[in-house]
């Protein structure tokens, strides 16, 4: 969440289909290899992803001065939806924390060099 709404541009990179291609690549191969986990796995969250960044970036844009709590509140409960997935599908916690850690360190990366 923290992403869609604080990042410049963070919606046109991850709508880029260069970014797209590397990004599916990369987490099919870290879901997969270095987890251990089930291609459909890999495919059925980067769709559920997907699915959830257009959700936040439409409530992002629907956001008003005036009901702040409210239309963060929608945010926040869509991300935490999205969360609940994949805790639900990776439930090791270390591998849940090395898959985001994977995440949050290639988005980084990839946005310090947009």
């Amino acid at each position: 969440m923290d992403n869609v709404l604080y990042t410049t541009d963070f919606q046109k990179m991850m709508d880029n289909e260069e970014f797209q291609n590397d990004w599916i690549l990369k987490v099919h191969d870290f879901m997969v290899k270095e987890l251990e986990l089930s291609e459909d796995l890999a495919i059925s969250f980067i769709s559920s992803e997907g699915t959830l960044l257009k959700d936040l970036a439409a409530a992002r844009k629907e956001l008003n001065p005036q009901f702040l709590d409210t239309g963060m509140k929608k945010l926040t409960d869509l991300e935490k939806t999205h969360l609940g997935w994949l805790n639900e599908k990776i439930p090791d916690p270390a591998k849940l924390e090395k898959f985001t850690k994977f995440r949050k360190d290639y988005l980084k990366h990839t946005n310090s060099e947009v």
